[in-house]
């Protein structure tokens, strides 16, 4: 399991309007889906274990510390 992820225990749709945010926040620009993809949702204990133990990080690239003028 990689330490780059949170996992979300969606028990009876209890976090669906914070995932319906996070959503309009990717299709609005504040979000990317990359970073969305690092929340793993699952519906009971086994899901969610078996969604982290699958989940694969995104590939880390090097930022350049520079500013632009």
């Amino acid at each position: 399991m990689s330490k780059n992820t949170v996992g979300l225990l969606n028990i009876n749709g209890f976090f669906d309007a914070v995932i319906l945010q996070l959503d309009k926040m990717i299709e609005e620009g504040f979000l990317k889906q990359t970073n969305r993809d690092m929340l793993i949702v699952g519906t009971s204990v086994e899901d969610l274990m078996q969604k982290m133990e699958a989940y694969e990080a995104p590939k880390m690239s090097h930022v350049i510390n520079k500013v632009v003028s």
